[in-house]
């Protein structure tokens, strides 16, 4: 596991996004996952790899993979809880800002939530040549 606020450039990791159903009322249907990553960031789009089932949690029904986000849409049970992981490398060096993750009901505006955004810093990856 590795701190996002400082990361060294190349390093691949994780980021996890686990939701629980409070167990009041019935189940959630059609809500919609998204998540947007900052520039500093490159996706790895797990549909593309080989071995990706040790990466991945539960899957979306529908799982939309832009340059810069993912959307995914899936429906939770009474009491379930899900878990949705996307593949990340540290690409460039700098300073960036990481956006808020939002979770919300696709045909009803009342069931919503959010995670809170941050800032972090991607390293020089210093590579030591051998003479």
């Amino acid at each position: 596991m590795c701190n996002p606020a400082v990361i060294t450039q190349g390093t691949d990791f994780l980021a996890e996004v686990r939701m629980e159903h409070p167990g009041i009322r019935n189940a959630y249907k059609e809500i919609a996952l998204t998540q947007i990553f900052s520039s500093g960031w490159e996706i790895r789009n797990l549909h593309m790899e080989e071995n990706t089932s040790t990466l991945t949690k539960d899957i979306p029904r529908y799982m939309d993979i832009r340059d810069d986000r993912v959307y995914s849409y899936f429906d939770i049970g009474t009491g379930e809880a899900c878990t949705y992981r996307v593949l990340l490398n540290a690409a460039y060096v700098g300073k960036f800002y990481l956006p808020t993750v939002y979770c919300e009901a696709i045909l009803t505006n009342v069931k919503n939530c959010n995670w809170e955004s941050m800032s972090y810093q991607i390293q020089y990856r210093q590579v030591l040549s051998q003479i």
